[in-house]
């Protein structure tokens, strides 16, 4: 089940979304979901050596998607959007995702 929080980055202080646990699996479910629900096209995703990062534009906003180690999170260019995106992900049923980490753990 998935844990969200309202949060801030540190550096540039863009609102973000906090997302736990921090597991590969969610990623792409994640992304999946609102490029689906918030019709924008597929981004590129930069694989690094321990998650994954992509930017894309959503309700007029840019939004940052990252997954390392450590951390697991979305950065909005505006508290809206992130407060919108908080509320539309809050609102699933807490298991909506778990079908995603069940297929990833099969791999």
């Amino acid at each position: 089940m998935l844990r969200l929080y309202k949060d801030e980055w540190p550096g540039n202080k863009w609102p973000a979304i906090e997302i736990y646990p921090v597991d590969k699996a969610y990623f792409l479910a994640i992304l999946t979901y609102l490029s689906q629900t918030y019709a924008f096209e597929w981004p590129q995703i930069v694989d690094s050596s321990d998650g994954y990062t992509t930017f894309f534009m959503i309700n007029d906003s840019v939004a940052l998607m990252l997954l390392d180690t450590w951390t697991f999170s979305i950065a909005f260019g505006l508290e809206t959007v992130r407060d919108h995106i908080f509320a539309d992900l809050s609102a699933l049923p807490p298991d909506y995702f778990a079908v995603y980490r069940s297929k990833a753990s099969e791999r």
